[in-house]
Order: C-alpha cells, then structure tokens, then sequence
C-alpha cells in the first residue's frame, strides 16, 4: 500500500473544509482553490500550523485532493458519496441525527452563525458575538400548491407545524425541528449536501437557513433569515467599503446605516413588513441561474462589517486578500467583511469585489421606474447598464 493510500484509510478528510470550498464543488473552483492556498503564507494557517511536519502533511493533502477530486470521474463520484455518508449516516433508511450533529461541529463549513478567520492561535478571536434573538428575524417560505406565503418564526416560543403535530423551537443559535409524529420528513439544502430523512417520533433535528422541509402530506417549507433592521451606526470603520460589480462596471458605497441584500432578485422578500429606510436591495446576475434570489447580506455592527449568506443554494465562497484560503459561507453563516472578491453561483464565476475605494464609476442616481417600489431602496443592476 502506497503512503498516500495509508494516509486516506485513517480515518476520513474533508477536502472541501480543506480547500474552503462548497461540496460537489467543479474543478475550476477546486483549482482555484488550490492555488490560493499554494500561494498563501502558511504561517496564518493556525488549524495546521501546530502539527509537526506541517509542510509535507500539506504536500500529502494537495496530492490526496488531486487525485480524489481531480483525477477521475469514478473516483470523485465515490469520494462526494464518502462525503455524504459521513456527515449524513443513514441507519435503516433513518438519518442518524445524533451523529449528524456531532460530526458537523468538526468542519468550518457547516458553522452556525459567526465564523472566525483561519489563521494563526496567537490571534486570539474576538469575544464578540451576536445576539441570535434578537439581532436576526426568521421566517418560513411556504412552497405548497395554491399557496406561497410567508410566517414569521418567534424565538421565544414553541412553534406548531400545523396540521402536523412537530413544532420548531429555538436554541444554541438556531432553530431545531422536533417531532412528534410518524410522518416522513426530507430535509435538504444543497449547499451543504444536506439530506435528513425521517419518519420517526421524538426527534430533534437541527436546522441551518436555507433548509428546504418536505412533509408527507406535500406541504414544503423553506427556513430564510435578514437581519432585524437595528443598526448600530456608531464608531464605524476609519475606511469605507465599496461593493464593485467587476461585470456591470458599478460600485456602490456601502453606508453604516443601511443592510444591503445582494441576490438575482429580491422582489419575493420585499413584502415583507420591516422597516424600509434601513434595506437596501441589490439585484444582479439576473442570467445566472445558479445565483440565489437573495444571496447574502452586508451589514455594520458594533463598529464592523459583516457578510451573512442567506440560505443560498451553492453559498457564499470569499476570497479575501488575507485570507490563507477561501470561506465559503452556507446555511447562514456570517464573518467580519474584508476586501477581496466575493464568488457567486455554482462554479463561482460571478464576481463581487469589496474595496476601500471605488473600482468603478459610482452609482449616483436610481433610475425612474415602476418596478421599483418608492419606499425601498432598490438597484436593479439591470435598468441601470
């Protein structure tokens, strides 16, 4: 047996936590990958840096990434399955849940809530961390024939799924499903690789944004997140940050005072009562299907910028300049905002460039149209080219 092969019967290797990468992620975004890392300074890499011998276990797992995901069609099929099996152990058709949770508290990717900077132990995290009550309003879309209305989820309370007998609840940052009924459940979200499937009484299965919920008797709900719209303005950053669309040729100067929520479009989400003056809607990519209505969001916060992914189907993969390697955020998750290239849709193609000055020719004026409401704040990249 060859030294890579003994190495990758030890035990199982997120190559996707590895490289900062979506599962199932296509080649172009793994070589991309690759090559960040390749490149980067080794000494911010603060998960790895400790072990001895860190250079050549490098080597071993850029070798080891080659060839699961790079080499074959065969060998990459059988490594996202691996994939799969191991964060989603299924038990007599049953998604072990206990397992599941357990098992996704080891990769990065699967993070609830705000996500540290890979870097090095000196550097300690901050202690900051965001009141997931109160700071976050949640809701559910509801997908179901004749329908395709939105209910708001109260955190304080129990929630009854009806007409099941299952309620949501929550709890450590997130809500949780439980049930209490026989009925089949399917929960998938793709960015993740989700798939829990359950028919089983008393369980408690965690939820991530972006989790689609499939019952037995056809109802399908849909679990989405914005910020709360209570903006702390205060001790902003000394620099400002500029959202530059590298395709449309535009930037736009992002204000303290206001959550931007960036996706293909948002005109789905802009019925929902919450104050107006504080959002801000920007719409792009409409030809890229594979980009979410509403990808992410950017908001300041106790003197910091922030970037959450909103549930998005492929997530939110950044490629910040000091950043050893990509992040990619999914299932809500959220990190400090830094300049670098935002990556959107599947193969990460669509570019979104965050800077401390102006890329672009700035956006000045909206333009006069009644597909924009008055009381919003909207840019429809498209009306503007």
């Amino acid at each position: 047996m060859s030294n890579l092969e003994s190495l990758e019967t030890k035990k199982f290797v997120d190559f996707y936590n590895f490289l900062g990468i979506p599962p199932s992620s296509p080649p172009n975004l793994i070589y991309l990958a690759i090559l960040k890392l390749e490149s980067s300074d080794w000494n911010n890499l603060g998960d790895m840096l400790q072990k001895e011998n860190f250079a050549i276990d490098m080597e071993r797992k850029f070798a080891m990434v080659k060839d699961r995901l790079l080499s074959t069609i065969s060998k990459r099929q059988a490594y996202d399955q691996e994939w799969g099996s191991y964060y989603y152990p299924l038990c007599e058709q049953q998604t072990n849940v206990i397992e599941f949770s357990k098992r996704s508290q080891e990769t990065s990717l699967l993070t609830i809530g705000l996500r540290q900077k890979t870097e090095a132990q000196e550097e300690k995290p901050k202690d900051y961390d965001f009141d997931y009550k109160s700071d976050f309003f949640y809701f559910m879309m509801r997908d179901f024939p004749g329908e395709g209305d939105i209910f708001f989820l109260n955190t304080e309370e129990k929630i009854p799924l009806l007409p099941s007998e299952d309620v949501l609840f929550f709890e450590n940052k997130q809500f949780h499903l439980r049930t209490f009924s026989k009925n089949k459940i399917r929960i998938t979200n793709d960015a993740m690789g989700k798939l829990i499937l359950s028919d089983e009484k008393d369980v408690i299965i965690p939820l991530h944004i972006g989790d689609r919920i499939e019952f037995s008797n056809g109802t399908r709900l849909i679990l989405r997140t914005m910020h709360s719209g209570k903006i702390d303005a205060s001790n902003p950053d000394n620099q400002p940050y500029y959202l530059n669309l590298l395709r449309e040729n535009i930037s736009l100067e992002l204000k303290p005072e206001k959550i931007y929520i960036v996706g293909r479009s948002t005109n789905d989400i802009r019925n929902i009562e919450f104050d107006e003056e504080n959002f801000c809607f920007i719409n792009l990519g409409r030809r890229e299907r594979s980009i979410s209505r509403q990808n992410f969001q950017i908001f300041h916060s106790y003197g910091q910028w922030y970037i959450q992914d909103l549930g998005s189907r492929y997530g939110t993969t950044l490629d910040f300049r000091k950043h050893p390697r990509m992040e990619t955020l999914i299932g809500g998750a959220i990190m400090l905002l830094e300049e670098g290239i935002i990556r959107l849709g599947y193969d990460k193609s669509y570019p979104v460039e965050i800077s401390n000055e102006p890329k672009r020719p700035q956006i000045i004026e909206l333009p006069s149209t009644k597909d924009i409401a008055p009381e919003y704040t909207v840019y429809d990249i498209s009306l503007l080219l």
